[in-house]
C-alpha cells in the first residue's frame, strides 16, 4: 500500500501501468481501483478483459484490453 501523495514520485519510473488479472469468477465482477490511479498519474494502462476496465476505459480508448498473453504484450511494449 501507498500514500496517494507518494505515488507520483512512486511511479516516475514505471513506463506502463499493467493490470494481469486470471479471468475467472473470482475476478468476473471485479472493479480495480488500480485503474484511474495509474491513468491520473499519466501511464498508459494494459488490463485483461475485466469488465469494469473494458467499460468504460477501454470502449473510450483510455485502457488497451488484451485478450490472450501475445496481445497483452504488445499492448505493453506499445506504450
Amino acid at each position: 500500500m501507498k500514500d496517494y501523495m507518494d505515488l507520483p514520485k512512486y511511479f516516475a519510473g514505471w513506463d506502463v501501468g499493467i493490470m494481469p488479472f486470471a479471468l475467472n469468477d473470482a475476478t468476473r465482477f471485479i472493479s480495480p481501483t488500480k485503474t484511474p490511479e495509474y491513468l491520473s498519474s499519466g501511464l498508459p494502462v494494459v488490463s485483461t478483459a475485466i469488465r469494469d476496465v473494458e467499460r468504460p476505459y477501454g470502449e473510450l480508448g483510455l485502457a488497451k484490453i488484451a485478450r490472450s498473453a501475445e496481445e497483452f504484450i504488445a499492448h505493453s511494449e506499445q506504450r
